[in-house]
């Protein structure tokens, strides 16, 4: 058994090394999620400015004898058509002071306390165990959202 231990030994800096980047990548791109799903988010919590915004017909921009970003006006936005079919919706854009609170304070703020949190946590804890444990918080809580 233990010449199996000493070639798989040899291996683990670069197992730990994975591990780590994988983690570290996923967790930057939590970073990057509100910003990209602002507009959902916005739609579906009802937050933020709202706009005039191309629905998701068919038609490409530049099709479109005017553009929805140019309107400023609910009724305006709504009366845009094109072959009798609307091009525009008036929705939540995901933008605004709402947007900025969200994307800027809060979310520093989060990530701070629960950074100091989890620091002493991890100095009075085995941090194996404390990753284990977040990971499936973290899992249980994506597939919670799901059903």
């Amino acid at each position: 058994m233990v010449p199996i231990v000493k070639k798989v030994s040899s291996y683990y800096n670069s197992y730990a090394l994975a591990v780590l980047t994988i983690g570290y990548v996923l967790g930057e791109l939590g970073h990057y999620l509100i910003g990209v799903t602002s507009k959902q988010t916005a739609i579906e919590l009802d937050y933020g400015d709202k706009a005039c915004q191309q629905n998701n017909t068919m038609f490409t921009r530049h099709d479109l004898p005017q553009q929805c970003a140019a309107v400023m006006e609910e009724e305006s936005c709504v009366a845009l058509s094109l072959n009798d079919t609307a091009y525009c919706e008036w929705n939540y854009n995901g933008l605004g002071i709402d947007y900025q609170i969200l994307a800027g304070p809060t979310f520093i703020l989060v990530f701070t306390i629960a950074g100091v949190f989890m620091g002493f946590a991890a100095d009075k804890y085995n941090r194996v165990k404390m990753l284990t444990v977040c990971t499936l918080i973290f899992a249980v809580a994506i597939i919670a959202r799901h059903c």
